[in-house]
């Protein structure tokens, strides 16, 4: 069990890790690196499972529709998935929730719902969806018993004691978890603070507006056929979707699980059973699919340039690697998971998420960031200014000003390169000698406001 991150100097899990991927993490384990991508593989195909158990698949038929549909209905999903990240988890584990939540029973919705919460951040879902089920339920019910008194013998009470069960599940996985206490916190952060991050804060690719493109490319198939059927699905999943389909034309985030309820609901629709019977149905959809497949296979030349790309970053680790324990390395947020795993015993900045580091220390954050988002000054002093004497530049994604900016400064040398990356070194000084040098802050910058504490 992991309780601090000690790595990532200027994060707040450099004081106390709390890990809201518990699950996915012990399971890795048991995973070797050179197996990591079969591993995700293993659980896509577990997800894949779970999904045909839950929409019934019983001819082959259906079980190629639906698998086609999970796979290829939105390639954008899938590609989240690939990721290999603790939604791989959390994903099977939810569709059991489903499976037991019809069956009503409440010891293991319960023990579900405290499973859940130690999966993946998305398990707030189960409250919502158990709430909104629950709802439509006790409407029902009411409606059938027209001259019942609505609160009568506490039977508002009774008819939400499957969701309490879910909500007692969710509150003491949510306060019972490896890392108490660490975990109030790490969830505020990715239940509050990436919803509605600070504007200090730099915006990262899921926090922005997917754009239309992207949007219609992931919700196109699941939309279309929506059309085709009758709305006989699960209604709590349908208004879940509706909800994250708008909330995912403003945020990126949301899509990753917007789409995967879109497709549990039309999982369990009776109606789309019947269609997919229906050989012209099946024709267009098997064609549809194939045409997103192929969308997936142009992903392959971009993983070719993605690997040489990370072949020059695997030269530079292998020089970084050869640095002294504790050595400070400034490198970007988003570079810091590579040069973590393969060099774990040096101190970088950030540390998977900027959120991170601003929660922890908006100040030096706030210094940190000016650095990448430098188009104009000299601010070469300024990782030294905070106790970096190592900086990597990656002048393809970083930009040219930046490594022009490194390259005409006396004080840091280059001992590394690699095509678009370099390694600089601070060069020591006498300051006796050369008092110009010394460590000043390189400017003055606006203090952000504390938050997140």
């Amino acid at each position: 069990m992991i309780s601090v991150i000690p790595s990532a100097a200027e994060s707040v899990w450099s004081e106390g890790y709390g890990d809201t991927h518990f699950l996915y993490h012990q399971l890795l384990r048991f995973v070797s690196a050179s197996g990591i991508k079969l591993w995700i593989s293993l659980l896509t195909s577990v997800c894949l499972f779970s999904y045909l158990i839950y929409a019934k698949g019983k001819n082959i038929r259906e079980i190629l529709f639906y698998s086609g549909l999970f796979l290829f209905g939105s390639y954008v999903f899938t590609g989240r998935l690939l990721f290999g990240k603790g939604l791989l988890v959390f994903l099977p584990l939810f569709i059991a929730y489903l499976i037991v939540w019809d069956r009503k029973n409440k010891l293991a919705v319960l023990s579900l719902a405290w499973i859940l919460v130690w999966t993946y951040p998305l398990s707030p879902l189960l409250l919502l969806y158990s709430f909104v089920s629950n709802s439509f339920s006790f409407m029902e019910n009411y409606r059938i018993r027209k001259n019942t008194n609505l609160f009568s013998m506490l039977g508002f009470l009774k008819e939400y004691s499957l969701f309490y069960h879910a909500l007692i599940g969710f509150c003491s996985g949510l306060f019972i978890h490896p890392s108490f206490p660490n975990q109030f916190h790490a969830f505020y952060l990715e239940w509050w603070g990436q919803i509605f991050p600070p504007n200090d804060v730099e915006k990262i690719a899921e926090w922005l507006a997917p754009g239309n493109l992207l949007f219609f490319q992931t919700f196109f198939v699941l939309i279309l056929i929506s059309i085709f059927m009758k709305k006989d699905g699960d209604r709590a999943l349908l208004v879940l979707f509706a909800i994250g389909f708008v909330s995912s034309y403003f945020t990126t985030k949301s899509i990753e699980w917007t789409v995967p309820i879109g497709l549990l609901w039309l999982g369990s629709s009776a109606s789309l059973k019947e269609k997919i019977q229906d050989d012209k149905f099946a024709i267009v959809f098997g064609c549809l699919f194939f045409f997103y497949a192929g969308h997936l296979a142009q992903g392959a030349d971009y993983q070719i340039k993605k690997n040489r790309e990370e072949n020059d970053l695997t030269s530079v680790s292998l020089a970084c690697e050869k640095l002294e324990t504790g050595t400070r390395l400034w490198v970007r947020w988003d570079d810091f998971p590579s040069f973590y795993f393969k060099c774990p015993k040096l101190i970088y900045p950030f540390g998977l998420n900027p959120i991170y580091s601003f929660a922890k220390n908006p100040t030096r954050y706030q210094m940190i960031f000016s650095f990448w988002k430098n188009e104009g000054d000299d601010l070469s002093e300024l990782p030294y200014y905070l106790g970096y004497e190592y900086v990597i530049i990656d002048s393809k994604k970083h930009g040219s000003f930046l490594l022009s900016m490194m390259q005409n400064q006396p004080n840091w040398k280059i001992i590394h390169s690699l095509n678009t990356f370099f390694l600089f070194k601070r060069e020591k000084t006498n300051a006796t000698i050369h008092p110009e040098k010394t460590k000043t802050k390189p400017m003055n910058l606006e203090i952000p406001k504390p938050w997140g504490r």
